[in-house]
Order: C-alpha cells, then structure tokens, then sequence
C-alpha cells in the first residue's frame, strides 16, 4: 500500500474545488487517480505534470467536495499500489 498526502487549495479565502495530491508513483495514471476520488463526487479534471514530478491536482465539480475529502483524510492510502 502507498500513502499519499492531500492539501486543500484556496483562492482568496475562498474554497477551491481542487485538491493537492503528493507522493503518488509514476506508475499512477490519470484514470486512476479519478476513479479512487470519485468516491467522494464528481471529479471534473485530474492533472498530473510532464515531466513525471511526484503530485498530481484533482478537480472536484463541487467545491464541498474537496472539502469533504480534505475532512475525511489528509492521508490517503490507495490499497492496490
């Protein structure tokens, strides 16, 4: 199992709808990622930087979804890596 970090963006003391995720591998893909945060809502986008830089942002639709996430865990652990 590997653990990776979840940071809460905001914008002007606002909420953003957008998480911070560290500490993923290469070998996460886009898919991926959006398929374990869906979990908790929609997910809008999911961005992974090239070249590979260890982190990845996730979009939520709704802003309370990032919020509920960052609530839930700032540690998550994706069982399957």
């Amino acid at each position: 199992m590997r653990s990776v970090f979840v940071v809460q963006e905001t914008a002007g003391g606002m909420i953003s709808s957008k998480i911070f995720v560290g500490r993923i591998t290469e070998a996460n893909t886009k898919e991926e990622l959006k398929k374990y945060f869906e979990q908790f809502g929609d997910v809008d986008d999911v961005y992974i930087p090239t070249p590979f830089r260890a982190f990845a942002f996730v979009t939520f639709r709704d802003s309370g979804r990032s919020s509920l996430v960052f609530a839930l865990a700032r540690k998550v652990t994706f069982p399957h890596l």
